[in-house]
């Protein structure tokens, strides 16, 4: 039997950066999070209330706009025609980035929540159409999803029942943030060195032709 080819989409100098980004972005988001959880925890501790510096969201702001750079890459990149999933996903993830950036450049509380809402929510949708592995790495797609939806399940669980009855799952959460950025880390170095995609159908032999074995 023919072993089926694999896609290997052109791969140009910026598509790597683009990938180069999206793996920079995977990293600095874990650490964003915590500079920007370690300043609410040290301001909102006074009673004059919850007024964080702006410099602590400048990492976060940093770390959304080098993951949407990311999505960019690998969308000029695919080998299949987008689909209506695909273009939610980005415009999802494009969308977030921006208010992660507006959030940050006007020190805005009011802009971040929704912005990391819409990274997680764009996430999901991303990495789970992302499993067919036709238009970026299927396993990595599939960490992103995971660890995105572990984390909008717990904030879902918390809102509703309150934080202290979930207690037990933060450390789950704190996986999924971890899943979610190894997935990015993972399509961003698959995009910055060129990887091939998917396998291709093999190829069927022409009539009256005997497969091969």
């Amino acid at each position: 039997m023919d072993h089926p080819e694999q896609y290997v989409p052109r791969t140009t100098p910026l598509m790597r950066a683009a990938g180069i980004a999206a793996l920079a972005g995977a990293i600095l988001w874990p650490v964003a999070l915590a500079y920007v959880a370690s300043g609410a925890l040290s301001d909102c501790a006074t009673a004059s209330g919850c007024t964080i510096d702006r410099s602590l969201l400048g990492p976060i702001g940093i770390a959304g706009l080098l993951i949407a750079i990311g999505v960019a890459g690998l969308e000029l990149r695919a080998t299949s025609t987008i689909g209506l999933f695909d273009l939610i996903g980005d415009l999802t993830l494009g969308t977030a980035g921006a208010l992660l950036v507006l959030a940050a450049i006007a020190g805005s509380l009011g802009l971040l929540g929704p912005g990391l809402l819409l990274t997680l929510i764009g996430s999901v949708i991303f990495g789970a159409k992302g499993w067919d592995g036709q238009r970026r790495p299927r396993y990595g797609s599939l960490l992103i999803a995971m660890g995105a939806g572990t984390v909008i399940v717990f904030l879902l669980l918390a809102s509703t029942v309150g934080t202290a009855t979930v207690g037990g799952f933060e450390t789950t959460a704190l996986g999924g943030f971890l899943l979610f950025s190894l997935g990015w880390a993972w399509l961003g170095v698959s995009l910055a060195l060129g990887r091939p995609l998917a396998p291709a159908p093999a190829r069927r032999p022409p009539a009256g032709q005997p497969t091969k074995r």
